[in-house]
């Protein structure tokens, strides 16, 4: 069976934190990212992990895009050592879309 995995930026509150909540209450593992309010995602990732999903804060500046690369290793590294086998970022399925910062990889 697959996990599904989403990435749901200001989950620590609002419509954020609804949308992590509800993924989780289906199944989804969630990763929640924040700019500043550390305790408030921790304290919904924690509510997830209640849930029975696995779940994680990282802090995520989305109008810093020299911030996008330490996220995204950072994500990267956390799947390989938490989701199991086989998650981790694969940049051969990047779709055609994807923003120009990524379009190097």
């Amino acid at each position: 069976m697959k996990t599904k995995i989403a990435v749901v930026t200001g989950g620590s509150r609002g419509l954020g934190k609804d949308i992590a909540l509800s993924l989780a209450r289906k199944g989804t593992d969630v990763v929640l990212t924040y700019l500043t309010k550390k305790g408030e995602a921790e304290a919904v990732a924690a509510e997830i992990i209640q849930m029975g999903q696995k779940s994680v804060a990282m802090q995520l500046d989305m109008s810093d895009l020299n911030s996008y690369d330490i996220f995204i290793a950072a994500l990267d590294f956390y799947l390989k050592e938490n989701m199991g086998n086989g998650h981790s970022i694969s940049w051969s399925t990047m779709p055609a879309s994807a923003p120009p910062y990524l379009s190097d990889r």
